[in-house]
């Protein structure tokens, strides 16, 4: 009978450990995964003409850049504001082209542990598209909640590349 209650007395304080037979099971932080986020802005012209990703965390950085990518359109569309208390900024630009037909776009990213994976799929215009002759820029502004770069050290950027296909 001691022999039984010495085994039960184990069991039950190994089920309060993390090593525990009964209790042990693995715990994703409902900060990691896919990651959702709403566009702030995107277009084919901006005035940044070198292909870059960045991330943003204050207004002051935001309305340089966005003025920066605004520069080339006559009247420049007002800054938005966002509340960096809650949100982060995300923007790819693409570089400059010397036609349309070009796209980026940010996609699928997810956060793993310390890191941010982010997808970004650059278009480009197929052999048979007709488009512009016009100079281009494509880029990409996205917000998404400052919640989830808590602890995040490293940017994973991962480069897609997709072709239109007009046939």
């Amino acid at each position: 009978m001691k022999h039984a209650f010495n085994l039960f007395f184990i069991m039950i304080a190994l089920s309060f450990t993390n090593d525990g037979i009964y209790l042990k099971r693995e715990k994703k932080s409902p900060l990691c995964g896919k990651i959702s986020f709403t566009t702030i802005a995107s277009g084919s012209y901006s005035g940044v003409t070198k292909k870059k990703n960045i991330t943003i965390s204050n207004q002051k950085d935001f309305e340089k850049i966005w003025e920066e990518c605004y520069s080339i359109q006559i009247p420049q569309p007002k800054t938005p504001q966002i509340n960096f208390e809650k949100e982060f900024v995300i923007i790819a630009f693409a570089g400059e082209f010397s036609s349309g037909g070009y796209k980026v776009e940010l996609a699928n990213i997810n956060k793993k542990r310390r890191s941010m994976n982010v997808d970004v799929i650059n278009t480009i215009p197929g052999s048979n598209c007709n488009v512009t002759s016009a100079m281009t820029q494509p880029f990409h502004m996205i917000k998404m909640k400052k919640k989830y770069f808590k602890k995040v050290k490293q940017m994973n950027w991962s480069l897609k590349e997709a072709i239109t296909n007009c046939d």
